[in-house]
């Protein structure tokens, strides 16, 4: 399956690409937000993985443009943040308008989680179709 990887670390997002190649997973990466939007739109990915702490504008007016489109309404988003969930407790309302698969706090979870994560949201998206 394809994968997006949104990650403004070159390495993190490095490790991850290898262990979701290992995985049988298809991933292109991004650090750049504006460069995402095109990359979804190109590469028609199943899931999308998301640091909301990038460069340029931030991760979650990323996600309002990205479910602006009907077509990606749907599109399962798994966000990876170095940043514990209580901190984006302001964030609340909006993670949940934007239909996020899952949260996952980086120094917590392995990037075999990840792939779980991945599976089980995208297992649950073609259920909901």
């Amino acid at each position: 399956m394809k994968v997006l990887v949104i990650e403004p670390d070159t390495v993190l997002a490095e490790n991850l690409k290898t262990v979701l190649k290992k995985a049988g997973h298809q991933s292109r990466w991004n650090r750049d937000l504006q460069a995402a939007v095109e990359s979804v739109d190109q590469y028609q990915p199943a899931v999308v993985i998301i640091d909301l702490a990038t460069g340029g504008h931030g991760g979650v007016e990323f996600l309002y443009e990205l479910r602006s489109y009907p077509e990606w309404q749907n599109l399962p988003v798994i966000i990876y943040s170095s940043t514990p969930l209580p901190e984006l407790a302001n964030l609340g309302r909006a993670l949940s308008e934007l239909n996020i698969a899952s949260f996952h706090y980086k120094p917590k979870t392995s990037l075999a989680q990840i792939v779980d994560s991945i599976e089980s949201a995208v297992e649950r998206a073609n259920a909901a179709r």
